[in-house]
Protein backbone atom coordinates (compact mmCIF):
# COMPACT_ATOMS: atom_id res chain seq x y z
CA UNK A 1 0.00 0.00 0.00
CA UNK A 2 1.43 3.38 -0.96
CA UNK A 3 0.69 6.30 1.32
CA UNK A 4 0.42 9.82 -0.02
CA UNK A 5 2.21 12.55 1.89
CA UNK A 6 -0.13 15.51 2.40
CA UNK A 7 0.67 19.18 2.87
CA UNK A 8 -2.10 19.71 5.44
CA UNK A 9 -4.03 17.30 7.67
CA UNK A 10 -6.94 15.51 6.02
CA UNK A 11 -10.30 15.60 7.77
CA UNK A 12 -13.27 13.29 8.12
CA UNK A 13 -16.88 14.26 7.44
CA UNK A 14 -17.13 15.94 10.86
CA UNK A 15 -14.05 18.05 10.13
CA UNK A 16 -11.84 16.13 12.58
CA UNK A 17 -8.27 15.45 11.45
CA UNK A 18 -7.48 11.90 10.36
CA UNK A 19 -3.82 12.56 9.69
CA UNK A 20 -0.97 14.39 11.42
CA UNK A 21 2.79 14.71 11.14
CA UNK A 22 4.96 13.52 14.00
CA UNK A 23 6.24 17.09 14.43
CA UNK A 24 2.65 18.29 15.05
CA UNK A 25 1.86 15.53 17.51
CA UNK A 26 2.26 17.53 20.74
CA UNK A 27 -0.24 20.16 19.59
CA UNK A 28 -2.83 17.65 18.49
CA UNK A 29 -5.36 15.67 20.47
CA UNK A 30 -7.91 12.99 19.69
CA UNK A 31 -10.58 12.54 22.32
CA UNK A 32 -10.08 9.50 24.57
CA UNK A 33 -12.42 6.52 24.34
CA UNK A 34 -12.66 6.94 20.58
CA UNK A 35 -12.04 3.61 18.89
CA UNK A 36 -9.69 3.99 15.92
CA UNK A 37 -7.51 1.91 13.63
CA UNK A 38 -4.29 3.68 12.64
CA UNK A 39 -1.26 3.39 10.37
CA UNK A 40 2.21 4.75 11.14
CA UNK A 41 4.02 5.84 7.96
CA UNK A 42 7.74 6.39 7.46
CA UNK A 43 9.32 7.31 4.12
CA UNK A 44 6.00 6.69 2.33
CA UNK A 45 5.81 3.13 3.74
CA UNK A 46 3.38 1.83 6.35
CA UNK A 47 5.56 0.59 9.20
CA UNK A 48 2.87 -0.20 11.78
CA UNK A 49 -0.84 -1.01 11.90
CA UNK A 50 -2.64 -0.72 15.22
CA UNK A 51 -5.87 0.05 17.02
CA UNK A 52 -6.53 2.10 20.10
CA UNK A 53 -9.20 3.72 22.21
CA UNK A 54 -6.78 6.47 23.27
CA UNK A 55 -4.78 7.45 20.18
CA UNK A 56 -2.91 10.31 21.83
CA UNK A 57 -1.58 8.06 24.59
CA UNK A 58 -0.69 5.37 22.06
CA UNK A 59 1.21 7.88 19.91
CA UNK A 60 3.14 8.99 22.99
CA UNK A 61 4.22 5.36 23.42
CA UNK A 62 5.22 5.10 19.75
CA UNK A 63 7.17 8.37 19.95
CA UNK A 64 9.52 6.89 22.53
CA UNK A 65 10.97 4.14 20.39
CA UNK A 66 9.50 3.92 16.93
CA UNK A 67 10.40 5.98 13.89
CA UNK A 68 7.50 7.39 11.86
CA UNK A 69 6.76 10.52 9.84
CA UNK A 70 2.97 10.68 10.14
CA UNK A 71 -0.07 8.75 11.29
CA UNK A 72 -3.33 8.11 9.44
CA UNK A 73 -6.39 6.86 11.28
CA UNK A 74 -10.07 6.22 10.94
CA UNK A 75 -12.90 5.66 13.38
CA UNK A 76 -13.75 1.99 13.73
CA UNK A 77 -16.44 0.45 15.96
CA UNK A 78 -14.87 -1.19 19.00
CA UNK A 79 -16.47 -4.57 18.28
CA UNK A 80 -14.92 -4.93 14.81
CA UNK A 81 -11.60 -3.08 15.26
CA UNK A 82 -9.61 -6.30 15.99
CA UNK A 83 -10.85 -7.85 12.73
CA UNK A 84 -10.17 -4.67 10.73
CA UNK A 85 -6.65 -4.43 12.19
CA UNK A 86 -6.02 -8.11 11.40
CA UNK A 87 -7.15 -7.72 7.77
CA UNK A 88 -5.02 -4.61 7.27
CA UNK A 89 -2.01 -6.49 8.65
CA UNK A 90 -2.62 -9.30 6.13
CA UNK A 91 -2.84 -6.87 3.21
CA UNK A 92 -0.20 -4.29 4.13
CA UNK A 93 2.36 -6.50 5.94
CA UNK A 94 4.31 -3.71 7.62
Amino acid sequence: MDAVLMETPATNSQGSPVFFYRSDFQAFSVEPNRSVVYLLVENETVVYVGRSENLRKRMMDHSKGQTWDYVLWFDCPRDISPAVERELLKVIRP
